[in-house]
């Protein structure tokens, strides 16, 4: 099997800035602007000036509006000030379980997906589509990989989007989340071939298995896939935030689920998100706001 030489991501930008986290958590908490200026004792008008990028709140003031939304006031404030960005990592490395990243865009929004596989062994998978397929198509070749399964994390479009076209032209299965799969069908026009379910187990090839992890609250059936130490979580996690939740409820369900079934992963396993840099569990324990 030919190996394209790894490259490195460079120190990216994250995914969402210190006044989008805020946001998240206000949204995540059913809280409206007035709700979270109250309790952070500050001015709606402040607040929503925040919200929008267009204003710096003074240590003392970030802190309180941290604590009142559940955030760790020392990692947000770190990230108000250009820290928490992770190591960089490369778009394609791993142990034996080795992995690609793939980027497409959707409307000009960059979207990741990857190819996992077993150093020296063709059996392939692809977490999520990354929007476009072609470029799914073109590393299967490049690295004279068999397209087993195409294994959704979730159902939003960026996501899943030429995954039926991608099971005509390699002859892959799908795999959904259990909960999604009318909305896959509904979105394709034929169901997908696997129900994905807590406790269930993808065999892609010789001792290659994905483990999913449920982590509802961006969608309802959100999952994770876990193999060796790499971890692919979809919107689950970002480095530095989460996804936005679908609802509050949906929103004490993502952080508890993400907390119980990825940051409890070894520390040096290798997250894999949907959008912005490569991290690890280790970072995200020391750095991410949500996770106090």
């Amino acid at each position: 099997m030919s190996m394209t030489p790894p490259l490195r991501q460079t120190a990216a930008r994250l995914e969402d800035e210190w006044f989008d986290i805020i946001q998240k958590a206000r949204w995540g908490l059913g809280w409206s602007l007035a709700d979270a200026a109250r309790a952070a004792n500050v001015s709606f008008e402040t607040l929503e000036l925040w919200e929008s990028g267009r204003g710096s709140p003074p240590p003392a003031h970030l802190a309180a509006l941290a604590r009142a939304l559940g955030l760790d006031a020392a990692k947000l404030s770190a990230l108000q000030e250009g820290g928490g960005v992770p190591s960089p990592q490369p778009r394609e490395g791993g142990g034996p379980v080795r992995y690609a990243a793939l980027t497409g865009q959707m409307r000009g929004y960059p979207v990741h997906a990857y190819l996992i596989f077993r150093e020296g062994l063709a059996d392939a998978a692809l977490i999520d589509t990354g929007y476009d397929p072609i470029h799914a198509l073109e590393a299967v070749a490049q690295r004279r990989l068999l397209l087993r399964w195409i294994a959704l994390t979730h159902c939003h479009r960026d996501h899943m989007e030429g995954a039926s076209f991608l099971k005509a032209q390699t002859g892959a299965r799908v795999a959904v989340p259990a909960a999604e799969w009318g909305v896959y069908r509904a979105h394709h026009g034929e169901p997908a071939d696997l129900a994905v379910s807590d406790g269930s187990t993808i065999e892609v090839g010789p001792d290659l298995f994905l483990r999913p992890l449920p982590t509802p609250g961006h969608t309802a059936g959100g999952t994770c896939y876990a193999v060796d130490r790499l971890c692919c979580v979809g919107d689950a996690l970002f480095a530095g935030s989460t996804g936005r939740s679908m609802s509050p409820a949906g929103y004490a369900s993502l952080l508890a689920s993400v907390r119980e079934r990825v940051l409890s992963l070894p520390a040096d396993t290798v997250l894999l998100p949907g959008h912005g840099p490569i991290t690890t569990v280790g970072e995200e324990r020391r750095n991410n706001p949500f996770f106090p």
